[in-house]
């Protein structure tokens, strides 16, 4: 993953050489209030270890802590683990801070990242104008000064990732919801979280 900067002004380049698509769980072991699974994420090039531990919190909900790789035990990495949290078809979306899009952020895609919000944001002809004279400083409806990794849905559902990595979201999806490292969607198709430790805790 790379980034371009200007002025403030963030975007992303993401690729992916491998996708390591089938997931076996290996074990399970509960102790002291919480419950650990062990396993395997596979694809052409070998198999990378994962741990899930979920934790009750006191006030409810789960804590969900993930290691991958060598931090489960593993001699290879992953630099993105996909994380998908389910809802209602149809569910509503919202949160991740301050966002100046619709309330509903159902199919967007939704990158956590702070930086400047832009000129214009899609109005025309002033977000072309700044585009083309500042180096795209029109900036889009999904730039904020104030992104949050948080969401809640319709139906009572929510994710809470604790900050200390960038993410994305994808929103695309009338069933799912999934963080990424730097941006979050609710999409159709599964969509992953980020590098080698997440925490997200269910609210």
């Amino acid at each position: 993953m790379g980034w371009e900067e200007n002025r403030g002004y963030f975007w992303a380049d993401v690729a992916h050489s491998e996708q390591s698509t089938t997931q076996r769980v290996t074990g399970v072991q509960a102790t002291g209030g919480a419950v650990t699974l062990t396993g395997e994420l596979a694809s052409e090039g070998g198999a990378v270890p994962f741990t899930v531990s979920f934790t009750e919190r006191s006030g409810g909900g789960v804590t969900a802590e993930v290691d991958t790789g060598t931090a489960a035990g593993g001699d290879r990495n992953a630099e993105v683990v996909q994380w998908t949290g389910g809802r209602t078809p149809g569910a509503e979306v919202h949160g991740f801070g301050e966002q100046f899009d619709e309330f509903n952020l159902d199919g967007r895609l939704i990158p956590v990242v702070a930086r400047e919000q832009g000129v214009g944001r899609g109005e025309q002809p002033l977000t072309l104008l700044a585009d083309l004279s500042n180096g795209g400083a029109g900036g889009t409806t999904s730039m904020t000064f104030a992104a949050w990794p948080t969401y809640v849905t319709s139906d009572m559902q929510g994710v809470r990732v604790d900050p200390g990595m960038r993410r994305r979201m994808r929103s695309r999806s009338a069933t799912r919801a999934a963080p990424t490292p730097w941006a979050w969607r609710c999409g159709r198709r599964p969509c992953g979280s980020s590098s080698p430790a997440v925490t997200p805790r269910r609210t």
